[in-house]
């Protein structure tokens, strides 16, 4: 007895590839693209910059605590701004 393939079905990456083929890459399609896409990567690169600011401000605060410094010791450290450099 032999089996015969009648049809194959396309796999998830045959599928996505027709699907991206089918978009039309004009110059509307690229503006709304990046139209979108930027502002978005701007939002997301904001928030991580700020994740990060916090972040390193509660581990100085942490370690600053952990020498012995006084509220006020740390309160100046924090509101010093950083010196420029020539």
């Amino acid at each position: 007895m032999t089996y015969r393939v009648v049809a194959a079905r396309p796999t998830r990456v045959e599928e996505d590839q027709s699907m991206l083929s089918e978009i039309v890459w004009d110059a509307d399609t690229l503006g709304v693209v990046f139209g979108c896409g930027i502002p978005i990567v701007a939002t997301i690169g904001f928030f991580w910059y700020k994740i990060v600011k916090t972040t390193s401000e509660a581990e100085l605060k942490r370690s600053m605590i952990e020498r012995g410094m006084s509220a006020d010791e740390i309160e100046r450290v924090l509101a010093a701004e950083p010196t420029k450099v020539k």
